[in-house]
């Protein structure tokens, strides 16, 4: 085993490898008591409930939960939310209170991660993962049309590939490498982060990769968020949700 390190908003970690998992992070992070940390995690095994630490939440749409079996797509715990099969149904989960806050300029910073499976999704359906200052339910609109600031990944109903979008530049840039609206079905881990010099990057982790672009953020408190619509189709859409993980971090002191 060979222990190295990464950076992340501005926060070193501890990260062991081996032969066996050098294409892989598999983080050490700061201790509970020099940061605040905030958890919601599906219980999976036919449970549509979860457990969750400082992270209350609100669901809308269809809830399910597949029993964790020997395949790559249902191998660990997660709650599918289903739309009706109706055009502009929509199936949502979203933390009931804000968790983040876009950071002041060196004052400190965070990151989100939260892991989902898009396991169905056809041409004219919606959906979108991230952060949002609006504190309401989503509503079937393009995630690029959401209401106040955003960033996140997803795919308006016109979308061919996963797109990383953010606001107030209000625009999507295509992820060539993750061709398909829904990215093959397989779990992606979607990492937002907010560093100390007020920069937020965001994009998809998958192994060793993180992919995203530099946002320029207004300082708002922020809602993770995760749904998915079926815009004018009638095909009913789903999107699944293991986890969210949120990290505060490491105030930087100042006498000011």
């Amino acid at each position: 085993m060979t222990l190295g390190q990464f950076g992340l908003a501005n926060r070193q970690f501890l990260n062991p490898t081996s032969y066996w998992r050098s294409n892989t992070y598999t983080p050490v992070g700061i201790h509970p008591g020099f940061a605040t940390h905030r958890q919601w995690l599906a219980h999976g095994n036919g449970l549509t409930d979860a457990s969750h630490f400082g992270m209350p939440f609100t669901t809308g749409g269809n809830l399910s939960s597949p029993m964790i079996a020997n395949t790559d797509r249902d191998n660990e715990p997660q709650l599918h939310l289903t739309t009706d099969a109706a055009a502009g149904s929509i199936a949502y989960w979203k933390s009931s209170v804000p968790v983040v806050q876009n950071g002041v300029t060196n004052k400190g910073g965070f990151y989100v991660t939260l892991r989902i499976r898009v396991p169905q999704i056809a041409a004219g359906q919606r959906w979108f993962v991230g952060l949002c200052e609006n504190p309401d339910a989503p509503i079937d609109v393009e995630p690029t049309a959401q209401t106040g600031f955003y960033v996140g990944v997803g795919c308006n109903s016109d979308d061919a590939d996963i797109c990383f979008m953010r606001n107030p530049e209000g625009n999507a840039v295509s992820y060539g490498q993750y061709a398909g609206r829904d990215g093959n079905g397989f779990y992606h881990t979607i990492v937002i982060k907010h560093d100390f010099e007020g920069v937020m990057t965001g994009g998809i982790w998958d192994g060793a990769y993180l992919l995203g672009g530099d946002l320029w953020p207004d300082y708002v408190p922020l809602y993770p968020t995760v749904w998915v619509s079926t815009g004018s189709t009638t095909t009913a859409a789903t999107i699944s949700v293991s986890r969210v993980v949120a990290e505060l971090t490491y105030e930087k002191f100042s006498n000011t």
